[in-house]
């Protein structure tokens, strides 16, 4: 009776939105008609659609743990690819650094703020007088892990002069600066998909020294484990969110490899991390047909477009 109803539909007819609340018409609900078959094909159908959907449950989860699993590997290719090179056989050399105690020989390990600039973005909520222009900006949720979401872009009206110190370039790095703990100071490129656009003072604008960093190469740090770890140990922590600071990306650990070596690795993970991307993306459409088979499969059984037999139960038992 419940995948009957919920497969029909009639919870999401009845559903009254009030401030921020959703509530069910209760009457309407339970005036709802829905087909009713004969109790024995009732337990026929319910046992045919627990095994069915036992089975199904059981594939969506073995897809969720190959996710899990290469989203492990990303951040190990990741990893091993930041702090150690891409060269096999590379001499280490310690460094005294708690976050990472050896780097290959020839490479640095030096601050963020020495080889960068960690520019701070808008306030929210200012009253400005005189002209005011409209910009697009950046908030935390457009940020994603290892991916920019700008579906949903907001805008503001603010003085062009004000603008102007906060509107991001290309290569600029953005660093989130507060959300959950494990989503601290992930970066991400900016490429200058919006025109013009500007981010709020939760999102950090880290200018690479083009002497110095390739900006790609620090989006891949603060992608590996030893920079989860980093924000991770190092935010503040509140009851339901974390922050970092400006102090905090300063002081992040980047291990420096030669400009050209930087590329290289760049290049590498470009195609390391496509190839997994690429897996994943075969793997999440996989757990969307089944989910969807799911549905399909409980509608057509309840509703009756679909009889069960007997023989349907024995043969998926």
């Amino acid at each position: 009776m419940l995948d009957a109803l919920y497969s029909s539909g009639v919870n999401g007819a009845c559903i009254q939105q009030t401030t921020g609340i959703q509530n069910l018409r209760v009457l309407d609900y339970l005036n709802t008609k829905v087909a009713l078959p004969p109790l024995h094909e009732q337990h026929r159908i319910a046992a045919y659609l627990d095994a069915s959907c036992a089975a199904i449950d059981a594939a969506v989860s073995a897809k969720r743990r190959q996710l899990d699993t290469l989203d492990a590997l990303r951040k190990s290719i990741i990893q091993r690819a930041i702090t150690r090179g891409v060269a096999p056989d590379a001499a280490l050399e310690p460094t005294g650094n708690v976050w990472m105690e050896q780097i290959p020989r020839g490479w640095k390990l030096v601050a963020l703020k020495r080889i960068a600039e960690i520019r701070g973005g808008l306030t929210l909520g200012k009253q400005y007088e005189g002209e005011l222009i409209e910009r697009p900006y950046l908030r935390v949720g457009n940020v994603q892990d290892g991916h920019l979401d700008l579906a949903d872009v907001s805008v503001i009206e603010l003085p062009a002069s004000v603008a102007a110190g906060v509107e991001l370039r290309p290569n600029d790095v953005l660093m989130t600066e507060g959300g959950d703990l494990d989503k601290l100071g992930r970066g991400h490129l900016w490429r200058g998909e919006i025109a013009g656009c500007l981010h709020q003072n939760h999102i950090f604008a880290v200018r690479c020294f083009a002497h110095k960093l390739k900006p790609m190469f620090l989006a891949y740090a603060t992608a590996a484990q030893y920079g989860r770890d980093y924000f991770e140990a190092t935010g503040k922590k509140t009851t339901n969110l974390a922050n970092t600071n400006a102090t905090k990306v300063g002081q992040f650990p980047i291990p420096l490899p030669p400009l050209a070596e930087q590329e290289a690795i760049c290049a590498y993970l470009d195609e390391k991390t496509a190839e997994v991307n690429r897996i994943t993306a075969t793997i999440t459409a996989q757990i969307d047909t089944l989910i969807a088979y799911r549905k399909s499969l409980i509608h057509e059984c309840v509703t009756g477009q679909r009889r069960v037999t007997e023989a349907d139960v024995a043969a998926i038992a």
